[in-house]
């Protein structure tokens, strides 16, 4: 069973649950008004089967719980599922080289996948240069996708570097700091690796936030 089936057959359990809980509700109350007793032969039509023998002392947390509006909760869910997780793509970054997202939005939080020196135009490669420069084309492809889903370095919130080489590690942080100048940078980890996609030099990958409503 899939995740959306899954939540689609707790809503209906819930719903049926409530549903048999104030139908002994409904059956005890008459009960009480008629007089009829324990077996409520005159309320037979607000009790189904053992509904009946439960009713007998209905918790006090059901006074107020029938009278709650039923909400349509399965109409609701395919626009839940919806909004829980949206993929985000631009041809203004590099197409995925393999089984990933550029970006996904959920929960208010958008996570964007690595992204190394490809040239989004020309989908190849650009390592050829300096690490300033491999560094800058990082950036920029990072930036590219947080355009894309209407956001900017300032709703960064963590970004993770990976290095092939400590020693760059003073040329990155001097391109990486240029891009968060005038705002407070975001929380950050840098670490060296033996090994990285399409042996790059730099990979960045980071999340973001979305601004809350107001």
């Amino acid at each position: 069973m899939g995740p959306a089936a899954a939540l689609q057959f707790g809503a209906a359990a819930a719903m049926l649950r409530r549903s048999q809980v104030c139908s002994a509700l409904r059956f005890f109350r008459c009960a009480q008004k008629t007089g009829s007793g324990p077996s409520g032969h005159g309320c037979a039509a607000l009790g189904h089967g053992s509904l009946r023998s439960q009713a007998a002392s209905p918790p006090i947390w059901t006074k107020n719980f029938c009278s709650l509006p039923q909400l349509p909760y399965l109409s609701l869910l395919p626009m839940i599922t919806k909004k829980m997780k949206k993929i985000i793509h631009t041809d203004q970054a590099p197409a995925a080289v393999g089984p990933y997202s550029q970006a996904v939005a959920a929960n208010g939080f958008l996570f964007l996948s690595g992204q190394i020196a490809i040239d989004p135009a020309t989908q190849e490669l650009k390592v050829h240069g300096t690490i300033q420069e491999e560094t800058q084309q990082v950036m920029n492809n990072m930036l590219a996708v947080l355009a894309e889903a209407g956001l900017g370095p300032e709703q960064l919130v963590k970004c993770s570097i990976f290095m092939k080489d400590m020693n760059d590690y003073a040329a990155i942080n001097e391109v990486y700091a240029s891009y968060f100048e005038g705002i407070a940078p975001p929380a950050r980890e840098a670490v060296q690796v033996s090994r990285l996609p399409k042996d790059v030099r730099v990979e960045i990958s980071a999340f973001a936030a979305y601004p809350q409503e107001k």
